[in-house]
């Protein structure tokens, strides 16, 4: 998604160039010409491309197949259609300490581009804490063992930008945090929402009002082991 920020130490990519004039260096052999790609990239402002290096077609393979094993860890504010209680978060942190299986019909956004399918997917962990805290880092409790993690993204300045927006907004008392680690093809917003009924087991079906993500970021991507070295 456009308003979706990738943040911690970014996700995989393979870009393929066909009919190449020449084949860039190995990066052991050349590490200045990498270098040198990974600054022009940055000085773009929008994205930043790091570690990078040939792969074979073995790599470019398990990338493509990661697309349906790779987990994700993201932090969502959450806005809901009346201001939050104590017994919202308990519910919340109370299912989301075990896996919480959902049916998602594909969503109404991408429906023009994906085939009208259900499909099951898993959100591993979540957990959930009041914006008004009057702190701007999330309680530890949230990223322990066993819980969403933070896949090495330092939110600190998330936190306080989402309670910036929310005040400005006047939604301050409507909104919760929610870190959650899920399965591939997780549609987050949609399990927020619950999308008009197309997604089964959502957020807001289990608080019984409205919600909708007010602001989203992917802290990490879990793929294979290669390519997190």
């Amino acid at each position: 998604d456009i308003d979706v920020r990738m943040l911690g130490e970014g996700r995989p990519f393979v870009l393929r160039i066909f009919n190449p004039i020449r084949l860039p260096p190995p990066r052991d052999a050349d590490p200045a010409f990498w270098a040198d790609v990974e600054r022009a990239i940055r000085h773009r402002g929008f994205v930043t491309g790091m570690i990078m290096r040939q792969v074979g077609e073995r790599e470019l393979n398990e990338v493509k197949q990661s697309a349906s094993t790779k987990e994700k860890r993201y932090l969502a504010l959450v806005r809901l259609d009346r201001p939050v209680t104590p017994a919202d978060l308990a519910a919340l942190n109370k299912k989301g300490a075990k896996p919480w299986d959902v049916d998602q019909r594909t969503p109404t956004r991408v429906a023009g581009r994906r085939a009208n399918l259900v499909r099951q997917r898993r959100v591993l962990a979540l957990r959930a804490w009041p914006l008004l805290d009057g702190d701007n880092e999330p309680p530890p409790e949230a990223f322990s063992a066993g819980g969403p993690g933070l896949g090495g993204a330092d939110v600190r300045e998330v936190v306080e930008e989402g309670r910036v927006k929310a005040a400005a907004a006047g939604a301050a008392e409507n909104c919760l945090w929610v870190a959650l680690h899920t399965s591939a093809g997780t549609y987050v917003k949609e399990f927020v929402s619950g999308d008009e009924g197309r997604t089964e087991q959502s957020l807001a079906r289990a608080l019984g009002c409205g919600a909708t993500c007010f602001q989203l970021d992917v802290l990490e991507v879990i793929m294979p082991q290669w390519l997190q070295s």
